[in-house]
C-alpha cells in the first residue's frame, strides 16, 4: 500500500476512535486516545497535515452521521442527497483540523493552541458551527464542571494538551504537567458548592413533548389534531407550560384567535410556544411566544442565530441581485430577530433560546434566572444527533450556572440543573409531559464573567512561544 494512503487511513481510524467520546457511543475514556495516537502518527510519518485532515475526517464522519436524517423526511425528493451530504460535511469540517499538527515540532503547547484556535474558527466563520466540541464528550465525567470556569472551549483545549502531553511522544516533565492539568480540571467537581440562589423555587414548569415527527408536521390536515394533542398534554397547575419550537403550523400573525383558543383550555397556566411570526413587511421569523395566564401575548422572542441553508441562504440577497434563483434564495429565507426588553409580568425573567442557539455559549449568558430552550430535533433522526444537541445544552447550563428547561418536539425534553445534571427527561421518540419547579442557580460563574478571555491569552502566549522557538 502506498505510504500516503496508509498514513491517511490510520489518521481516519484515529478520528473514528476520537469520535466515540460522543453519543451514542459515550466512550469518553477510550475514544480520547485517538488524540495521542494521531500525535505519534504525525511525528513518525512526518506528514502532519495529512494526519490532521484524516483525524478530522474520521471524527466528523462519525459525529455527523445524523446529517443524513433531514434528507429522509421527504425521501423521494431529497433522499439521494443524504450520503453525499454526509461525506461532504465530514470532508469540509476536516479542513479546519488540517493544520492541527503542522507545528508539531514546536511542542505540545503549540499543537494544543493550534487545535483550539481552529475550533474557535469553526465556531465563528460563516456564522459558526461549534458542534461536537471535544469537551462535550466528557459531560458525565468529573471534569465537566470545569466548564463553569473555563467554558467548553477551555475544557477542550486543556484536554488536548493533557492527552498529548501524557500519552504522546513527549518528555517526562510534560507528562507531569499533563497530569496536573487533569487534576485541576477535576477540582470543581469535588470542591464546588451546590447552587444556592432559589429565587424561582416555587415556579413550576411543564414541558410538553408530543412526539410529532417532521413528516407529520408537514401534513396540514393534521395541524388541529396536533394542536389539541399538545393542549391535552398541558393540563395541570404549572406556572408555565413550554411547548417546542414549531409547535404549531398556525401563526398568531395570521390567526389572532390562536392564543385565546389555547388560553381557554390551559386552566390559568401561562405558556411558551414556538411558531412563525410574520411582520408587516413580508419578513418572517422563527419565534417563541410567551403568553400570560390571561391570554395576553406579553413577549415574543425572534431567533437571532439562524441555521445556514436551513433557515436562510448565506449571501442570498447578494446572489439574488445577480439574478440567480431569486425566489429560491430570498422568498424562503427567515429574518434574524432582535432582543426585546423583558416586560413587567407574573413571570420571572428568563432567557429564551431556540434550537441552534443552544450550541453557542454566548446566547446562554444573557440575563435571566433560568434558560428556556425550545427546539425541533425531529430533523436529527434517531441516532446521536438529538443526544449530542442535548449535551451542548447541558454545557450551557454549567457555563452560565443556571438551570435549563428544554422542550423538544420528538425529544429529548429535559430539566437540567445548574451543574448540567439531568434532573428528569422524556426519552427520545416518546410522547410525554413532565413538571418540576425551577432549581436553584449560582450567582454567576467565572466563565460567565470573563468568557473566553483566558483562552485568548493562552493562544497569544503560545503564539509568542512558538515564534521564539522558530
Amino acid at each position: 500500500m502506498n505510504r500516503v494512503w496508509f498514513v491517511l487511513i490510520a489518521a481516519v481510524c484515529c478520528g473514528l476512535l476520537l469520535g466515540t467520546i460522543h453519543p451514542p457511543y459515550n466512550l469518553s475514556y477510550i475514544g480520547v486516545f485517538g488524540l495521542p495516537l494521531s500525535y505519534w502518527l504525525a511525528q513518525y510519518s512526518d506528514r502532519p497535515k495529512l494526519v490532521g485532515y484524516g483525524l478530522g475526517f474520521g471524527y466528523f464522519f462519525l459525529t455527523m452521521s445524523w446529517i443524513t436524517s433531514p434528507f429522509q423526511v421527504e425521501k423521494d425528493i431529497f433522499g439521494w442527497m443524504a450520503y453525499p451530504a454526509w461525506i461532504l460535511m465530514a470532508a469540509g469540517l476536516a479542513l479546519f483540523w488540517l493544520p492541527a499538527f503542522a507545528l508539531y515540532r514546536r511542542g505540545v503547547l503549540i499543537i494544543a493552541a493550534t487545535f483550539i484556535a481552529l475550533e474557535l474558527l469553526r465556531g465563528w466563520i460563516f456564522t459558526g458551527f461549534p458542534w461536537a466540541l471535544i469537551g462535550y464528550g466528557f459531560i458525565d465525567t468529573p471534569i465537566a464542571m470545569s466548564s463553569a470556569f473555563i467554558g467548553a472551549y477551555g475544557l477542550s483545549a486543556a484536554l488536548v494538551f493533557a492527552m498529548l502531553a501524557i500519552f504522546g511522544p513527549t518528555k517526562i516533565h510534560l507528562r507531569g504537567i499533563g497530569v496536573v492539568v487533569i487534576g485541576f480540571l477535576m477540582l470543581p467537581h469535588f470542591l464546588r458548592n451546590d447552587p444556592d440562589i432559589i429565587e424561582n423555587a416555587n415556579f413550576k414548569v411543564t414541558l410538553v413533548q408530543a412526539n410529532i415527527t417532521q413528516a407529520e408536521s408537514f401534513d396540514a390536515s393534521r395541524a388541529e389534531e396536533f394542536l389539541n394533542a399538545q393542549i391535552d398534554m398541558s393540563q395541570g397547575d404549572a406556572d408555565l407550560v413550554v411547548w417546542p419550537e414549531g409547535a404549531t403550523r398556525y401563526s398568531p400573525s395570521y390567526d389572532p384567535s390562536l392564543i385565546s383558543t389555547i388560553t381557554q383550555k390551559m386552566n390559568g397556566q401561562g405558556f411558551l410556544f414556538g411558531a412563525i411570526h410574520f411582520d408587516d413587511f413580508g419578513r418572517f421569523y422563527n419565534a417563541a411566544y410567551l403568553v400570560d395566564e390571561n391570554g395576553k401575548n406579553i413577549y415574543r422572542y425572534d431567533k437571532q442565530h439562524l441555521v445556514p441553508f436551513g433557515e436562510y441562504i448565506p449571501f442570498g440577497n447578494a446572489i439574488a441581485k445577480l439574478g440567480i434563483a431569486t425566489q429560491t434564495l430570498t422568498r424562503f429565507s427567515m429574518s434574524k430577530g432582535s432582543l426585546y426588553p423583558w416586560p413587567d409580568s407574573q413571570f420571572p425573567k428568563f432567557n429564551i433560546l431556540i434550537c441552534y442557539e443552544g450550541i453557542f455559549p454566548k446566547y446562554a449568558q444573557r440575563e435571566g434566572g433560568f434558560i428556556a430552550l425550545i427546539t425541533n430535533d425531529s430533523w436529527f433522526g434517531n441516532g446521536g444527533g438529538p443526544v449530542q444537541h442535548l449535551v451542548a445544552a447541558r454545557f450551557r447550563a454549567i457555563e452560565s450556572g443556571k438551570p435549563l428547561v428544554r422542550s423538544a418536539k420528538t425529544g429529548i425534553s429535559a430539566f437540567v440543573s445548574a451543574k448540567g445534571e439531568l434532573i428528569s427527561h422524556v426519552p427520545l421518540n416518546t410522547k410525554g409531559a413532565i413538571t418540576s419547579a425551577i432549581g436553584p442557580r449560582y450567582d454567576g460563574t467565572i466563565y460567565s464573567k470573563i468568557r473566553n478571555w483566558p483562552l485568548y491569552i493562552f493562544l497569544f502566549a503560545a503564539l509568542i512561544i512558538g515564534f521564539r522557538r522558530a
